[in-house]
């Protein structure tokens, strides 16, 4: 398929795929409903046909693109308070 063409929200998406997958590399889990949210972000994270589906949704579509920032600061939110309990 050709490549998704450029927008101005790219970059945000990029860095949220980017911390995803390394909340994944640090094996961080989550119970109940957010952590059946965080395990379908690991797998579309790896399936790059799903990432440019995505990211051309987040960059076209502004209501999808405030839904996926909202449940990325929900899971940003819980991720945090798990790996500052795994550090300590």
């Amino acid at each position: 398929p050709p490549p998704t063409p450029p927008c101005t929200k790219s970059e945000r998406f990029d860095a949220m795929l980017q911390q995803v997958r390394t909340w994944e590399s640090l094996g961080l889990t989550a119970p109940g409903r957010r952590g059946e949210i965080l395990l379908g972000t690991y797998a579309g994270a790896k399936n790059a046909e799903v990432v440019r589906a995505l990211k051309a949704c987040y960059c076209d579509y502004g209501a999808l693109r405030l839904a996926g920032d909202l449940i990325f600061k929900l899971l940003k939110g819980a991720m945090a308070r798990k790996a500052k309990k795994q550090v300590t």
